[in-house]
């Protein structure tokens, strides 16, 4: 993942795909493989939601479908599960210690 938007278009990231991001899903500027790749960054930062497994079978499956053994290696896979984590922990942080208003 990019740490801004200038990094992200310098790796090729379309501004259609910065704009688009938060949607994702319905957002027409997404190969298959990169809606593989934000579902599997969302699953792991929704653990929260569900009880049981982690990441639900359907996206492991959907990730097999578009990445070979070698790009699905714990090490390849931990920038797109732990960057979605670290661009939101600052926030969620913020948010946990915000004071209460008066």
């Amino acid at each position: 993942m990019y740490a801004d938007a200038a990094e992200a278009r310098k790796a090729g990231v379309t501004d259609d795909q910065l704009i688009t991001v938060a949607a994702w899903r319905q957002s027409p500027y997404f190969t298959d493989a990169e809606r593989a790749a934000l579902a599997l960054a969302e699953a792991a930062t929704r653990m929260n939601d569900r009880a049981g497994d982690a990441i639900p079978d359907a996206v492991w499956d959907e990730l097999v479908e578009h990445y070979d053994e070698r790009q699905r290696r714990p090490r390849n896979l931990v920038s797109l599960v732990l960057a979605p984590a670290t661009r939101t922990s600052p926030s969620k942080t913020a948010f946990a210690h915000r004071r209460s208003r008066r």
